[in-house]
């Protein structure tokens, strides 16, 4: 045998090696990306930790209130799964009480005056799978039409001082400031 003659053994492995070198020698930009980016936020005002996570949706040129998402329809701020909504202890959202705990978070865009803000008891649901029951909290917000362009659509905390704040929702130009108030005890 030629000193440069393949083993039987490194015939039965030769196969093996080139399918693991194939699989590794696919490009990044090949693999799977997911259009809408993953983001976490958290808060902490007063005694309440606030954590939000929600995948970002991109405006990408398109019209979006009444057209992408359609007026008068219940919708969430995300895409894949509904915004995941977190506190750590009782709250109070656009004036309305909220108990410590997880909870998925809704909208219903309208046209003209405020739109719904609902929050749902389960906080793992696919986006465009709408519960038609268990919601925990129903408030009137009023949007703002005029605020600068975000392409992403982005969710953040502003105004937090000792026991109150704001969640903001901002897509396109479309803004909604939701008042957070944190009860001493």
């Amino acid at each position: 045998m030629s000193q440069f003659a393949p083993s039987p053994r490194s015939l039965r492995i030769a196969p093996l090696v080139a399918l693991l070198l194939s699989v590794a020698a696919v490009p990044v930009g090949a693999q799977a990306i997911q259009a809408s980016q993953s983001a976490t936020v958290s808060q902490a005002i007063a005694e309440a930790r606030f954590e939000i996570a929600y995948d970002r949706p991109v405006a990408r040129g398109r019209e979006l209130f009444g057209v992408l998402v359609p007026w008068n329809e219940v919708w969430t701020p995300s895409a894949n799964l509904a915004l995941r909504f977190s506190v750590s202890r009782e709250v109070r959202l656009a004036g309305e009480v909220v108990a410590a705990g997880d909870y998925s978070l809704w909208l219903e865009p309208r046209a003209a005056g405020p739109w719904r803000l609902l929050l749902h008891g389960e906080s793992r649901v696919a986006h465009n799978v709408v519960p038609t029951d268990g919601w925990r909290l129903e408030v009137e917000i009023e949007p703002r039409s005029d605020a600068d362009h975000m392409e992403a659509l982005a969710v953040y905390f502003s105004n937090a001082n000792y026991r109150e704040g704001a969640l903001d929702i901002h897509w396109g130009t479309t803004a909604l400031r939701i008042p957070i108030e944190v009860p001493a005890g």
